[in-house]
């Protein structure tokens, strides 16, 4: 199955008016909304570091991985993407008993 993220990452060297307008109108606005959710968690408490506000791309980590999982490797068992985002959040914000 081609997706268009799967797309871009194969053929954005050989079109980059493409990469480009993928990254301003997908990936920048996804990166300024987990921005400002992650310096909203750090306000609170409710994350240890400021890597997320930082580092905002790493908050899709876990579900760009899974896809390209999905995508390279799986075949007939894949990855639940939610199931993969899911237990990546409890990784990062779980706070020890």
């Amino acid at each position: 199955m081609i997706t268009v993220p799967g797309l871009v990452a194969a053929e954005g060297r050989r079109f980059p008016e493409l990469a480009r307008t993928y990254h301003e109108n997908a990936i920048e606005p996804v990166m300024r909304l987990a921005r400002l959710y992650a310096r909203r968690a750090e306000r609170r408490g409710e994350v240890r570091s400021d890597g997320l506000s930082r580092l905002p791309f790493l908050a899709a980590a876990p579900v760009v991985t899974a896809t390209l999982w999905n995508g390279l490797f799986a075949s007939g068992e894949y990855l639940d993407v939610a199931i993969v985002f899911e237990s990546w959040v409890d990784l990062v914000y779980r706070i020890p008993d």
